[in-house]
């Protein structure tokens, strides 16, 4: 890595004219200035438009791509294509990162010949404060097996795409599927497993803002089954490439259409005949259950072994009780 590295920072643009100034400001104040800044107005109806092409006017490393409404997938997609450079980076519109973001990953990654590094995400309000780096100097090294297994216990590694930093090859022609809740369960593992050295820092660069109109800040919607359907990808997907991984990739399947189920039978209105926990109840049928719930023990195997048994029953006691949630 040279210090003139290209970073393309790409970032999707729709209604969020309260919090884009700071974003916008965050990336253009980072110590690393090699950037090409490519805003997505993804056809915004208030005055996000306006304000990334003032941005535009005032540093020549903005580019502005105005495009009708077509979806936060879209939108990254068109920012994709549109990149130049060898290293590549996502920022969600309402969110900002610290000034030494890029600086110090490029650094991570020339020291550890790495082709993602990642960091902590922490949430933070609706303040105008922009925080400074929180970390405790801890760096783990991955090889892209180790880092999708970690991926998967949903822990230090997650699937938010915007906390991270990607050498473009490993992005290839990976591109988000247009039209789902939660895109990136789809597009994280794929790039993940094109990586041959994957670095962790647990420095926190990038502070998020959970409010209700973003995606995981709403209630329970029949949106979020869209899940189950990348997690089914998912365990195809590590059938053909790290067949270790398996069990693991089973697992969470299984975890997640019970979770689905059992919040289909709290929030019941949703679906009053059962069409989508009947439909659950036949995914599940799809996968190797015994193996995927292999390292359950205890409290979980009773659980387990309960919902198969009565998955109606066993959700309604789960619910009582707030289990699970």
């Amino acid at each position: 890595m040279n210090n003139d590295s290209l970073i393309s920072v790409i970032i999707p643009v729709y209604n969020t004219e309260k919090y884009l100034d700071r974003c916008i400001s965050s990336v253009v104040s980072q110590t690393y200035k090699y950037l090409e800044i490519i805003l997505v107005d993804d056809g915004s109806p208030d005055n996000c438009p306006q304000i990334c092409d003032e941005w535009a006017k005032k540093d020549t490393r903005i580019k502005v791509i105005h495009k009708e409404n077509g979806g936060a997938a879209d939108a990254k997609n068109v920012g994709l294509d549109s990149a130049t450079g060898e290293y590549i980076a996502l920022v969600d519109s309402d969110d900002f990162i610290v000034p030494n973001m890029y600086e110090d990953m490029l650094e991570l990654m020339s020291k550890y010949d790495a082709d993602i590094v990642d960091s902590r995400i922490e949430k933070t309000d609706s303040t105008d404060q922009i925080l400074g780096t929180k970390t405790n100097g801890h760096i783990t090294v991955y090889s892209a097996e180790d880092a999708l297994s970690v991926y998967m216990d949903d822990s230090t590694i997650r699937q938010t795409p915007v906390n991270k930093l990607y050498k473009s090859s490993v992005i290839a022609d990976n591109r988000f599927p247009k039209g789902k809740y939660i895109d990136d369960e789809y597009w994280t593992y794929r790039v993940i497993g094109n990586a041959e050295r994957y670095v962790f820092t647990d420095s926190v660069y990038y502070y998020y803002l959970q409010h209700s109109e973003s995606a995981m800040g709403r209630d329970y919607s029949l949106q979020r089954l869209d899940a189950l359907d990348a997690l089914m990808e998912r365990v195809e997907y590590m059938k053909l490439r790290f067949p270790n991984l398996v069990p693991k990739a089973e697992k969470t399947y299984f975890g997640s259409c019970r979770f689905h189920f059992q919040m289909l039978c709290y929030y019941s209105d949703l679906d009053p005949h059962k069409t989508h926990r009947k439909e659950i109840l036949d995914r599940i049928t799809k996968i190797n259950v015994k193996r995927a719930i292999s390292s359950y023990n205890g409290k979980q195997k009773l659980w387990t072994k309960a919902f198969i048994k009565a998955p109606y029953m066993t959700s309604k006691v789960r619910n009582l009780f707030k289990i699970g949630w």
